[in-house]
């Protein structure tokens, strides 16, 4: 009910930027550089942005937090988010261009 329940809404997308900056603030401890909410152009998906884009000297993770109800599937959440967020060559190339980094 989290999900569609418009009373919760506000609650919800709370969650979700708390527990995104905690993962941002713990990899940083760790020397990770970071990028909140990059907004990545991709001429087939439009506009996409990722929650986060961790990254060091090497390579570039993206993440992309999602909060679902105990009832919900959290594998199916996940396949939508990639399907949504990072399904595509080119925003994987755009990330490299924000990182200076070749594998993402």
């Amino acid at each position: 009910m989290i999900q569609v329940c418009p009373r919760t809404y506000g609650p919800r997308i709370k969650r979700h930027n708390e527990i995104v900056e905690f993962v941002k603030s713990c990899v940083e401890k760790k020397g990770f550089k970071t990028m909140i909410k990059p907004s990545i152009r991709d001429p087939i998906l439009g506009l996409r942005k990722p929650d986060l884009i961790i990254y060091d000297d090497d390579k570039a993770y993206v993440v992309d937090a999602t909060i679902v109800s105990d009832l919900a599937s959290m594998n199916a959440a996940h396949e939508q988010k990639i399907i949504y967020s990072l399904h595509s060559s080119i925003l994987n190339g755009r990330i490299s261009l924000f990182t200076l980094l070749k594998e993402v």
